[in-house]
């Protein structure tokens, strides 16, 4: 019986052995599946938080705020002009007056984009006419996801691209018929962004955050002249505006004098903040 018994204790003790190697082959496997799931995890948490924080970096500076367009807010400008001609006094006439502009009612435009009306009141400087006894013209803007149009008249206008980053680009007058003799001067209009949310000091008002617009392409040479410029504050729109569309008209290219001195056709624009209010506006 004594070799039956330690034959018997053998193969017992060498089951034992095969079965705690499978355990602990089984311990092994569910410590590495353990580990990837833990490093999965940690790596889907890294993940999501990268995903948030791009999100809203994206978000964030969009810049749509540059372009308000609430209900009954107004800002008032004042807008110097000079036009050059061959008939007018001494080759030119200057004017000067005050522009409110009036956000108002909400639409849908010919193209099927929501649109807001602007109503502009515009009186001559020093003129103390009360504005609601004025009629207004009506212009009207747009503002999506990519751009801020403003119609203008008969003119539509790109002022804004979407996000705003530094030294974008887009063509200011694509929608502009510059067929129309009348208005060839406006053909290609390349804007770029400059100075983005810097501070700015407009007609003795400090703005926080502001960005400037300008023409990248503005022609210079001895015939012609092309300006444009427009800064807007965060919160508020447009709070200065520069333009200039100015010819020699003759052929006496030898004038020495700079521009715009020696502008025989054309015109010089610039309008500057007075006032605004943003809320409770009446």
């Amino acid at each position: 019986m004594q070799p039956f018994t330690a034959l018997y204790r053998h193969k017992i003790i060498k089951q034992m052995l095969t079965a705690l190697n499978k355990i602990a082959l089984i311990l092994y496997k569910m410590k590495n599946i353990f580990n990837s799931l833990l490093i999965a995890l940690v790596l889907l948490s890294f993940f999501t938080n990268c995903g948030k924080n791009e999100t809203e970096d994206i978000i964030m500076p969009y810049g749509f705020d540059y372009f308000p367009t609430d209900s009954s807010t107004y800002i008032i400008y004042q807008v110097d002009s000079v036009l050059y001609s061959s008939f007018a006094t001494e080759g030119k006439d200057s004017v000067s007056w005050e522009v409110k502009e009036v956000w108002d009612t909400q639409f849908e435009d010919l193209q099927g984009k929501t649109a807001r009306t602007l109503l502009r009141y515009q009186r001559p400087t020093g003129n103390t006419t009360d504005w609601a006894n004025i009629i207004p013209t009506v212009w009207y803007a747009v503002q999506d996801s990519n751009r801020a149009e403003r119609m203008e008249g008969e003119e539509r206008w790109v002022k804004l691209v979407f996000p705003i980053r530094e030294n974008a680009t887009w063509n200011g007058s694509a929608y502009i018929n510059t067929t129309d003799p009348t208005l060839a001067a406006y053909q290609n209009w390349q804007f770029t962004y400059l100075n983005i949310n810097t501070p700015q000091t407009i007609n003795g008002q400090n703005f926080a955050e502001t960005i400037t617009v300008e023409r990248t392409n503005n022609d210079e040479n001895l015939v012609e002249k092309k300006l444009y410029k427009e800064v807007y504050a965060k919160g508020i729109g447009s709070v200065y505006k520069e333009e200039w569309v100015l010819n020699l008209g003759g052929n006496d290219i030898t004038n020495p004098q700079p521009w715009p001195q020696r502008a025989e056709r054309g015109y010089t624009t610039t309008s500057k903040i007075l006032s605004y209010c943003l809320q409770d506006c009446d």
